[in-house]
């Protein structure tokens, strides 16, 4: 057993592989129900607001406003004040939804690469377009697989979340590596190439289980040169990106368990423009958290996370 620190975040994990033998550990509870009616399948698309593009005709990818946004456009008071206690501020910003394919049965990993590479395409189009919109500071890019990874309509989709702030994920790691001269992920990236955390890299990019997870079986696919942003990868670089995601992908698949995906780029904004006292953005890298187990009382408690695989051995399932 063993306590890490995170790479450059004052997070901590617990390393427990004893705690896996503990009954029901793994016990999945991945049915998303009944798909009679499913909102993103083709000829359903009046259950949906109003398309906003797509791919293909008839279409085989189509994104369009989230029917139940965690941030909206309305002009509002964006900061409310009333005591020194009670602080909140409006969610402005427009959330949004694409649907990855027109099969109702086809799942991120059964994709090929070429139809990632697309997926990738859109992201960065979706980004770029919402970046340039008035007051939005972040647009974020996440996926969700499985019900216990916060699905709730199994047809494959991705969400658009683009925020008049910063989140505090981001934020936390801005201010992380603004205490080091150059980019710590360029260097985390040559240590763990020699470690048993490595898992596989390709032309332009290395995957890898973090030093300390916070999830069983967690993964980064991180760009080998020092990119801000997926925005800024050229068309050879996104095929190369869609390469290692889908090795990282099909053996999610033999997993079988929920997972979440996450694009972790700097500010759109900090790639023209430097804000005054920041060294520097944050290494762009996607994030992959398997849902294994549930955080318990015993980490809430201690403020940790506990994982029962450590990241070599995770790293070792990766590479076989």
């Amino acid at each position: 057993m063993e306590i890490r620190k995170d790479y450059i975040l004052d997070s901590y994990t617990i390393i427990a592989e004893n705690r896996s033998k503990r009954p029901n550990e793994f016990k999945r509870n991945d049915d998303n129900g009944s798909i009679a009616k499913c909102d993103f399948c083709p000829g359903n698309e009046q259950m949906t607001l109003p398309g906003i593009g797509h791919l293909g005709s008839p279409w085989n990818m189509r994104w369009f406003p989230n029917k139940y946004p965690l941030a909206d456009c309305n002009d509002r008071q964006s900061i409310s004040i009333n005591d020194k206690y009670f602080k909140s501020i409006y969610p402005y910003g427009f959330h949004e939804v694409i649907v990855e394919t027109n099969d109702h049965s086809k799942q991120l990993f059964d994709f090929n690469i070429e139809e990632l590479k697309v997926l990738l395409d859109v992201y960065c189009d979706r980004i770029r377009d919402l970046s340039s919109k008035e007051k939005i500071e972040y647009v974020l890019v996440l996926k969700n697989h499985g019900i216990n990874a916060g699905t709730s309509l199994q047809h494959s989709h991705s969400q658009i979340l683009a925020l008049n702030h910063v989140p505090e994920l981001i934020t936390r790691e801005l201010n992380a590596v603004n205490n080091y001269d150059n980019c710590p992920y360029c260097e985390i990236i040559e240590i763990e190439k020699n470690s048993p955390r490595y898992c596989y890299e390709n032309e332009g990019f290395i995957a890898l289980t973090p030093y300390a997870p916070r999830f069983n079986y967690e993964l980064w696919i991180l760009a080998k040169k020092h990119i801000l942003s997926i925005t800024q990868l050229n068309d050879s670089e996104k095929h190369q990106l869609a390469e290692i995601l889908q090795k990282a992908l099909i053996k999610l698949k033999s997993l079988d368990v929920s997972f979440n995906l996450l694009l972790i780029n700097s500010p759109e904004g900090f790639i023209k423009n430097m804000p005054e006292g920041q060294k520097q953005g944050l290494h762009f890298r996607i994030m992959i958290t398997p849902k294994t187990n549930i955080r318990a009382g015993l980490e809430e408690s201690l403020d940790v996370y506990v994982t029962t695989t450590s990241p070599e051995s995770a790293a070792e399932f990766y590479r076989r």
